[in-house]
């Protein structure tokens, strides 16, 4: 992808012209990077359907379209040139076969700004205290990115991983089962089964694996999970790292707060890749309460 396309693909996601975006995207995006732009593609066709069937409220509309703009943005950059990549893709990115039993996205923890004692004290907790841990937020705060940080930065201390993203409808259940990779891990035959029989087996079979200690990631999940909760695996044979915008009280509260000012600035530094006049700035991001996919976003425009 050429700097001129790069700019012409920014330009329409500006204007709010995200199919076409789409669409261009297709012919140019890099092999490694289509399957993850037809996921952005469905969910943002998803979207547009809820906005005009009334199905889903203002705010958390904009909240879902500007996650799918950061996604978007964020193939972009990673389709160009290697010297415009942040430091994402990085030696440690990919975590061992061996080790993990999905696939585990990609993150260093070196590029999230302003968490870094989140992250320790989050360890603390599932580690010390032995605690099942949701880290609460709006969306765009960073749930998912301090998860995908945590499973990196702290990859050599667990001998098996997981990570289960929720379905958009929050079923729990269904996104353990369709998760082919992790039916494939278990060695499980989905033949003539029915949901709650696979389901059953899979967190069974989860529970039964004797290596220790062992991480399970469940991201982005709503209170549909209190009805699994007796059968998921749990403390003290997983540590169990949840993220969702509900507060679930029947489990260990980490709020993840707005970034401060001088992360907030490092962060838009971080993206923007030039000298930045610090005082306006943080003007315009004040204006959006340091919110940080927002930061991002703006930063990347």
């Amino acid at each position: 992808m050429t700097k001129k396309e790069k700019t012409r693909l920014k330009e329409l996601i500006r204007k709010g012209k995200i199919k076409d975006a789409f669409k261009e995207l297709e012919v140019l995006v890099d092999e490694d990077y289509k399957d993850e732009l037809l996921v952005h593609q469905s969910n943002y066709n998803r979207l547009q359907t809820k906005i005009r069937q009334k199905r889903i409220r203002h705010d958390d509309a904009e909240i879902d379209n500007n996650e799918i703009i950061h996604n978007i943005l964020e193939i972009i950059k990673l389709c160009h040139t290697s010297d415009d990549i942040l430091e994402n893709q990085y030696e440690g990115s990919k975590i061992a076969e061996g080790k993990r039993l999905t696939n585990i996205p990609a993150r260093n923890p070196k590029t999230l700004v302003g968490r870094e004692q989140f992250l320790k004290d989050l360890h603390d907790n599932l580690n010390t205290h032995q605690q099942v841990v949701l880290v609460n937020a709006m969306g765009g705060v960073g749930k998912t990115s301090v998860a995908e940080a945590y499973t990196h930065q702290y990859q050599d201390y667990y001998q098996k991983m997981v990570w289960i993203e929720a379905t958009e409808e929050g079923d729990l259940k269904s996104a353990f089962i369709s998760n082919t990779e992790l039916m494939k891990s278990l060695n499980i035959q989905v033949e003539k089964a029915t949901m709650d029989e696979l389901f059953n087996e899979m967190c069974m079979r989860l529970n039964n694996i004797a290596e220790q200690p062992k991480l399970i990631v469940l991201d982005n999940v709503t209170d549909n999970i209190l009805q699994y909760k007796r059968q998921l695996p749990s403390q003290p044979n997983w540590h169990v790292l949840l993220t969702s915008r509900s507060k679930l009280t029947d489990f260990e509260l980490m709020p993840l707060e707005f970034l401060g000012e001088e992360d907030a600035l490092k962060l838009f530094e971080q993206y923007y890749g030039e000298k930045i006049d610090k005082e306006k700035v943080l003007q315009l991001i004040s204006l959006f309460d340091r919110h940080t996919l927002t930061i991002e976003i703006l930063a990347k425009a």
